[in-house]
């Protein structure tokens, strides 16, 4: 397990269980190989994963952790944080929204920001460490609920 992360606990969920049971689906719903899941690769830009790919694994991901992802959340999130109107001009990110979703996703390396990030891009900064931290908060959220 090669998982290096700032939250090897989240309230009590262990993002490293989480982080295993999300290799596992990420193999079944968009078929990589296990060794070619690092934490810190792009599901899009490093192992290929396409749209069709990311709805299967997304509909594993709720069926696993009964919870609801949307990818749609980080731009939605994004926006709220950023001053209005500063998030993107003409469907390219300012560097208001670039700093925005660096702040929401730190655990994001810089090199899968692309120069002139479109709005259309947010989910090439998706990786499995990502996802595992964001299952464990959406977790620990809808237990707090």
């Amino acid at each position: 397990m090669d998982l290096v992360c700032n939250y090897l606990f989240l309230e009590g969920i262990a993002v490293t269980e989480v982080y295993e049971k999300l290799q596992n689906l990420i193999v079944d719903s968009c078929g990589v190989e296990v060794a070619d899941i690092k934490p810190d690769a792009s599901l899009v830009k490093d192992l290929g994963v396409d749209s069709i790919d990311i709805m299967d694994l997304l509909y594993g991901i709720e069926t696993e952790f009964k919870i609801q992802l949307s990818l749609l959340e980080f731009e939605e999130i994004a926006r709220k944080e950023t001053p209005e109107g500063k998030f993107d001009t003409d469907n390219t990110l300012t560097p208001e929204g670039i700093a925005t979703l660096k702040k929401l996703l730190p655990d994001v390396p810089g090199s899968l920001y692309p120069e002139n990030m479109m709005v259309q891009q947010i989910p090439l900064l998706i990786t499995p460490k990502v996802l595992a931290l964001w299952i464990s908060q959406k977790i620990t959220a809808d237990e707090r609920d």
